[in-house]
Formats: C-alpha cells, structure tokens, sequence
C-alpha cells in the first residue's frame, strides 16, 4: 500500500515528532509538510494509532493530518516538477524495507 500523508500543526515539537516518525516508517518527504511511501498493512495499522495519540495530545487545536491510501497506478501518474523530481519513481522502485 501507497500512502501519501499532508499536515498542518501548529505545535513545533509536535510537528517534529510527527515528521521523524512517518521517516521511520519509510515515507519521503516529498515537501515540506508531505510524505509520500509504501507501508505493510500492519504498519499502516500501527502508524494510525501513532498518529490518533499524537494529535490527541495537541488537543484542543486546529491540527490537521491527511492520510491518503493511494493506488500504485494512481501514483504511477503523478507528476513532480522541482528538486528531487525522481523520487516518485524512486519509492515506486522501494521494497519494504525498516531497519530498527
């Protein structure tokens, strides 16, 4: 599975914590506040969890995480014009790798 991640959070330490742990996972930041990668199921499962206590804790605020399931054909078709325009091409080429 393909996610693609997006968020808005106010919190510094928290948007911190929220981006090392999605490079944990093995998304790529594809901008500034966007991650792109492939997951396991069970580590999709996981990071959801992970996600729901921490912006849970931000509570109450107008924090915002988008998490996108994205098809492999539907990723095949996006098109990235900037720095590090290859990296699409290069997590469609990844296989499940987490080094702990």
């Amino acid at each position: 599975m393909y996610l693609l991640i997006s968020y808005d959070i106010s919190n510094n330490a928290l948007r911190l914590k929220l981006s090392k742990r999605l490079v944990y996972y093995g998304l790529d930041r594809i901008q500034y506040s966007v991650f792109v990668g492939k997951i396991k199921n069970r580590l999709f499962k996981a990071l959801k969890k992970e996600i729901q206590e921490l912006i849970q804790k931000s509570q109450p605020s107008d924090d915002k995480i988008l998490i996108l399931p994205i098809e492999k054909q539907l990723l095949e078709r996006v098109w990235l014009v900037g720095k590090d325009d290859k990296i699409i091409s290069d997590i469609l080429l990844q296989k499940n790798t987490l080094i702990l």
